[in-house]
């Protein structure tokens, strides 16, 4: 996958859909930055049953980035963004990645 090779920032859209016969879905894309253009990829359609809540969106989406093997990759990915900024926001503070796992 493109995204794991790249150290642009990726955002996660997420939206909902029902089908006619009442089964809910969720619509997961990558959205990131190459040579300075937006690009938003197609992740992923979830099938998530009956259940609609966020709890249950939460719990797929997590469910599939597990089974892909994405998810130490984008806990890295918000981890290393995280860090940046919160750098950035202490000023003069040390530092280390130490205080942020």
């Amino acid at each position: 996958m493109y995204l794991r090779a790249s150290d642009n920032p990726v955002s996660i859209i997420l939206d909902g859909s029902t089908s006619t016969d009442v089964v809910h879905y969720l619509v997961v894309l990558f959205q990131t930055l190459e040579s300075n253009r937006l690009i938003v990829y197609f992740y992923r359609l979830i099938k998530l049953g009956v259940q609609e809540t966020a709890r249950a969106q939460l719990a797929a989406l997590l469910e599939a980035f597990t089974e892909d093997g994405l998810m130490e990759y984008l806990v890295k990915k918000i981890n290393r963004i995280w860090l940046r900024r919160s750098v950035s926001e202490l000023g003069q503070r040390q530092c280390t990645a130490q205080n942020y796992e």
